[in-house]
């Protein structure tokens, strides 16, 4: 390119169309002629969490470095004069929004340098010394599909769990906001830091100053924090340090974890790989590139993007939504029940015709080929082809279907009804052999088609009954399958073959009985009963297999049977008793970040929201407004003291420490108090010092008295 001496790859200008001049600062509107060249490109990674160019300005004399990314990121290496003070306020206040947030910077190199010279710079080298120009505020809505979609799973008691390059904060909003932690949850984050040593690991769990003030801000979930019921959330820093150097507390934080912001893709990966040996079945979803390594590597991977994820995942969303989830776990449910019902009535038919055959072996005779044909053609082929056609549920179930196909319930199934058509068969037998009518069988030699016989007769219409009963008690709908009607073709079936079975017992014609080498009874009322007792077998049948064993059995007494008598199985049942169990872990520790209040007014001071988000997030991010009163039994309940009492680490010396902590650490809380204004709300200090009475056995004279330095302190109140 010749206005610049070297080739130009990408040239970036302002739309065309518009009026030369202008104003032409921030923004005004860039003078048309305008043109930038983006020389050299850094692209994304996630392992830096930036992107750099090297760029220069038609007509200028050198050459300009910009970067974006991970606000912390970028600030690392811009110049401390640069940033403003409150960056760090100001960047956690958006991200508690659920505001995607990218930091931007720009350096100007020397003036006359040339490009050759530009072009052997490192990129650490290109980038230090930057100038911090600013944050990038995005707002990102949720999809109206997600709430549905995380609403049914949990109906469903399917464990969600986000994993994100976000930052946590904006993951921890985020994750509230759809619900994927559920309203009674609450949130404990985690982190994790090398000793001096750098040996032992440093782990401190404490509740997000958010999370905290809605805790108390609404006292209707005071009981969240005197429960089990809690999540963790972390970051990508301090999931790699405790996978490292801690593997069963690891699994604790996996197990428990519904928010892992600041993920690589590596760790994404190794996080999939531990639930997966934690016993779950893992559903990965992904848009990008990052993706694709947890979408291999996930029992099922969804790709909600047709680029590069689409190759690595096995399935591909046309709709850009995880409302495709539910839909994908209901037709595998539904697919792995056909396939077991498949298989049962394809080894029930092959069975049950392997005994009627056996009995009439008994007496020396044998079924004919037409009555094959009948059997084979017209009453198996089409079960075991459309068994499986069945669409799935619209009901996301919660209980899981049997995984295992040669389990208990499965061979259960299999085996009684083969023991039930065999009763059938003795009472037809016999009930034959005890006619006035009936006349033994003749047994000659050599005689193929061989002579009629009334026990062959009706044991093959009773084989052909079974063959009808067993494809339609297995192809049973509910909970995971549409009924059997809306399987036109096997509905439609099963109505046909029932016909012609009970056709078969009834019609009388002596053409008929010589095609199907029958020998037909001389009374109708033999008939008819005959048919009784298919239908009552039927009817058995479809009790036993659909009230007892996958009402009774599979619903309520296996579900029994493994929680009172057999017990954990898998690793994560193991792990998910042994901290319902535990009221002392975990230990929200001595640098935690709970307060014993709200900052005075409840409002953060000076940070307003960006224009995207005015009128959309009105809600107060730090609990009440001003002028509003919680009474002291709303805020410090029995169940609340002696579940911070629990879970404090150590002794009372160090609960005395951590309260102590609330009110002289000049990092534990955002705002000043002066003491004229404790004086004013000394009702609020009263509730203060109970509370103190309550948690330490052992009170010092700074908990018991907070007015007696003359300082001005920072103090929370409630």
């Amino acid at each position: 390119n010749p206005d610049y001496g070297i080739p130009t790859p990408t040239l970036v200008s302002p739309p065309k169309g518009q009026k030369n001049g202008g104003n032409t600062k921030i923004g005004g509107i860039a003078p048309s002629n305008l043109e930038i060249a983006l020389l050299k490109q850094y692209p994304f990674d996630s392992a830096v969490q930036r992107m750099t160019v090297v760029a220069k300005k038609k007509g200028a004399q050198y050459y300009t470095v910009f970067v974006k990314g991970a606000p912390e990121k970028v600030a690392s290496f811009c110049r401390p004069e640069t940033i403003p003070a409150e960056f760090s306020n100001l960047l956690q206040y958006y991200t508690k929004q659920g505001f995607r947030v990218i930091g931007a910077s720009a350096k100007s190199l020397k003036h006359g340098m040339k490009w050759s010279e530009v072009d052997e710079l490192t990129r650490s080298q290109l980038e230090e010394g930057s100038d911090f120009l600013g944050l990038i505020i995005m707002q990102n809505l949720l999809k109206k599909e997600t709430y549905g979609a995380i609403a049914e799973l949990h109906g469903a008691d399917i464990v969600t769990l986000m994993v994100t390059g976000d930052n946590i904060q904006t993951a921890i909003s985020v994750a509230r906001d759809c619900e994927l932690v559920k309203p009674d949850q609450t949130i404990i984050r985690v982190v994790a830091e090398d000793s001096n040593l750098g040996q032992q690991l440093s782990v401190t769990y404490s509740l997000p100053e958010s999370e905290t003030a809605s805790i108390i801000q609404d006292t209707s979930q005071m009981q969240n924090m005197t429960s089990e019921n809690y999540v963790f959330a972390c970051d990508g820093k301090t999931f790699n340090s405790i996978r490292t150097k801690d593997p069963e507390l690891f699994k604790r934080i996996v197990h428990r974890g519904k928010v892992f912001a600041r993920m690589l893709p590596e760790q994404k990966i190794e996080l999939i790989e531990c639930l997966k040996g934690l016993g779950r079945q893992v559903i990965m979803c992904g848009d990008g590139c990052n993706d694709c390594g947890a979408l291999k590597t996930a029992h099922a991977g969804i790709s909600l993007s047709m680029a590069e994820a689409s190759v690595a995942a096995p399935f591909t969303s046309r709709n850009v939504n995880i409302s495709c989830v539910p839909y994908v776990i209901r037709e595998g449910r539904a697919t792995m029940v056909s396939a077991f019902a498949s298989f049962k009535f394809g080894v029930a038919f092959c069975f049950t015709q392997l005994i009627s055959v056996l009995m009439v072996f008994y007496i020396g005779t044998e079924p004919s080929d037409n009555q094959y044909l009948v059997v084979d053609i017209g009453l198996a082929a089409i079960p075991i082809l459309l068994i499986g056609n069945t669409a799935p549920h619209d009901i996301l179930a919660k209980r899981k279907p049997t995984r295992h196909l040669l389990s208990f319930l499965p061979m259960f199934s299999v085996v009684s009804f083969l023991f039930f058509q065999t009763i059938a068969y003795i009472f037809i037998w016999f009930y034959v052999r005890a006619q006035d009518w009936f006349v033994e069988y003749q047994f000659v030699q050599d005689l193929y088609p061989p002579n009629t016989s009334y026990e062959q007769t009706n044991i093959f219409l009773y084989a052909c009954a079974a063959s009808v009963i067993g494809a339609i008690i297995f192809s049973k709908g509910t909970p995971y399958r549409k009924p059997l009607y809306s399987n036109v073709i096997m509905g439609v079936w099963a109505i046909a073959a029932s016909a012609t079975v009970v056709f078969m017992s009834l019609y009388k014609s002596q053409d008929f009985a010589e095609r199907l080498n029958f020998k037909i009874a001389p009374h109708f009322e033999f008939q008819i009963i005959a048919v009784i007792g298919i239908f009552i077998n039927f009817l058995f049948c479809y009790f036993w297999e659909v009230y007892l064993l996958d009402g009774l059995m599979f619903q309520t007494v296996l579900p029994w049977y493994k929680e009172k008598i057999r017990g954990p199985n898998l690793e994560f049942e193991h792990l998910e008793r042994e901290l319902s169990n535990s009221s002392v872990w975990p230990p929200l520790g001595k640098n935690n970040d709970i307060k014993v209040g709200l900052p005075g007014g409840g409002k953060y001071p000076g940070y307003p929201l960006p224009d995207v988000a005015a009128g959309l997030n009105n809600k107060n991010q730090f609990g009440q407004q001003s002028g509003s009163h919680i009474s002291r039994k709303d805020i410090f309940s029995k169940d609340s003291s002696r579940n911070l009492r629990k879970r404090l680490s150590g002794n009372s010396e160090e609960a005395s420490e951590l309260l102590s902590e609330a009110f002289e650490n000049p990092e534990s809380t955002p705002v000043h108090i002066n003491k004229a204004k404790l004086i004013e709300d000394d009702d609020k200090s009263e509730i203060i010092r109970k509370a103190i009475g309550e948690l330490g056995s052992k009170e010092s004279k700074m908990l018991s008295d907070p007015f007696q330095s003359a300082k001005d302190r920072r103090e929370t109140q409630c």
